[in-house]
């Protein structure tokens, strides 16, 4: 069998093609994955902020319920307690321009 002349050239350029277009299917797959793993974290992320958002918000309703069932209850000493901490912020504020 005799070669001519760049025969040898042919099967490596080849070889080097087809070894190319495999490195970039990897690649592309690799991509493609890591894309699914960030797109899973957010997603976890996402649910996890909203879990802990609603259960803040749950928390507010319930503190501000309770602050007005108190208010209701004991008005006078509701009064109080809000001038006294008027009147210490008040201080506190005129202190602090001085």
């Amino acid at each position: 069998m005799t070669n001519m002349p760049g025969s040898s050239n042919l099967g490596t350029k080849s070889e080097s093609m087809e070894s190319t277009h495999r490195v970039q299917e990897a690649l592309q797959d690799l991509g493609r994955a890591g894309k699914d793993a960030a797109n899973e974290l957010v997603g976890a992320a996402r649910t996890t902020a909203t879990k802990t958002y609603q259960e803040g918000r749950r928390k507010v309703v319930v503190a501000r319920d309770r602050l007005a069932d108190y208010v209701q209850e004991n008005p006078v000493r509701s009064v109080l307690i809000a001038t006294a901490a008027g009147a210490v912020l008040g201080a506190y504020l005129a202190r602090r321009r001085s």
